[in-house]
């Protein structure tokens, strides 16, 4: 599915790409055209590391030094990583400035990752069931802030959505009235937690889309 053509038109990438780059111009240090979004597990005693790091001690990181993260909903936030070609790294709050601010690298992170998912975008499965967004194993569970998504998506199903993002490549949806269904997506979610070798682990939570928010609504 062409969303981002359907939605804005060529002309419309066009102007998404080159406001990206006059934000890069203004920024300076950071080249604003590589940053994407990544949903991220928000984790305490509530809402364990589902993968903790017991083989090294805790590290206290400064604020400065701390990754850039905004809440979305209950155990998961918004991190930003910079495209680096062979890697990502993370900005941090010492890469903000009174040009680059939290709402300007929100919102330019969302438009590249709107031109990135163009034309890659694929939902399979039966809304009676269960639905799976698939793009290429890079931006599904980030797909949550896709609005152009949702509002394609919601008028498929004759009820409220629920979704689960176990990993950074998985994305569920179930309608939220169907107890089948709700079950079969929690034990999706069990089986990527309990299998020790899946990667990219992020949270059990479901949750379903509220006027557009994501409100927790239980966990598997």
């Amino acid at each position: 599915m062409g969303f981002l053509n359907k939605l804005f038109g060529n002309s419309g990438k066009q102007d998404l790409q080159k406001a990206n780059l006059d934000a890069a111009q203004t920024t300076g240090a950071i080249n604003l055209t590589r940053i994407y979004p990544r949903i991220k597990g928000f984790y305490d005693d509530e809402n364990p590391d589902p993968s903790p790091n017991t083989g090294n001690p805790e590290i206290t990181l400064s604020l400065d030094d701390s990754p850039v993260m905004k809440p979305l909903a209950k155990g998961i936030g918004i991190c930003y990583m910079k495209d680096m070609g062979d890697r990502y790294e993370l900005i941090l709050n010492r890469d903000l400035s009174e040009e680059l601010t939290i709402e300007v690298l929100h919102q330019t992170a969302l438009k590249n990752m709107a031109i990135a998912v163009n034309d890659r975008t694929q939902v399979n499965g039966d809304p009676s069931d269960m639905m799976i967004v698939t793009n290429g194993g890079d931006f599904e569970a980030t797909m949550l802030l896709a609005d152009f998504l949702w509002d394609q998506i919601e008028p498929l199903f004759q009820d409220s959505i629920c979704v689960a993002i176990p990993t950074n490549d998985l994305l569920f949806i179930a309608p939220k009235n169907n107890p089948e269904a709700r079950e079969g997506l929690k034990n999706l979610v069990r089986q990527y937690f309990e299998n020790s070798e899946t990667k990219g682990l992020i949270v059990k939570n479901i949750y379903e889309r509220v006027n557009g928010e994501w409100i927790f609504l239980e966990s598997a």
